[in-house]
């Protein structure tokens, strides 16, 4: 949230000296972006960078996921009565339509899985890219080939 003070004619932001007396010892990580501020706790100082990375990271894969899990019909074709209370459905209930059938981790809880993993990777390759494009590529590799087989 954000607080503005009235100079003269206009409302000036305002930053609290004080918002963060709060913290006890350790080192954050504070994210400001529009609308949103975060703090994280940080662990170890040595992997500041790679953690700064990974909260982005964690940011865009949490839209992308969002916006790819949108609940939509199945490739069964629906008949025109089903596709008329569909619409309505949709028009209620918005972008709340999932929660009401099943409960699921949150994206940002899947993203941060995601982000959790690659920094265990980066960790325990010493976020050495070439040892890890080493160690991952093989599997690509067999990926590729396994999909070029398959192609006639």
């Amino acid at each position: 949230m954000q607080y503005y003070v009235k100079k003269g004619k206009r409302y000036v932001p305002v930053n609290d000296p004080h918002a963060y007396e709060g913290l006890g010892k350790g080192i954050y990580l504070v994210s400001v972006r529009p609308g949103c501020t975060t703090i994280r706790t940080m662990l170890n100082p040595k992997f500041a960078e790679l953690d700064a990375a990974l909260d982005c990271l964690q940011e865009g894969l949490t839209k992308a996921i969002a916006k790819q899990s949108e609940m939509r019909p199945s490739s069964i074709p629906l008949t025109v009565r089903e596709q008329k209370a569909w619409k309505a459905f949709d028009k209620i209930m918005g972008g709340q339509k999932v929660r009401y059938f099943a409960t699921f981790a949150s994206y940002s809880e899947i993203a941060e899985s995601g982000a959790t993993y690659v920094k265990k990777i980066m960790l325990e390759n010493n976020c050495n890219v070439d040892k890890i494009k080493r160690k991952y590529g093989k599997k690509l590799r067999k990926l590729k080939n396994s999909i070029m087989e398959l192609e006639i």
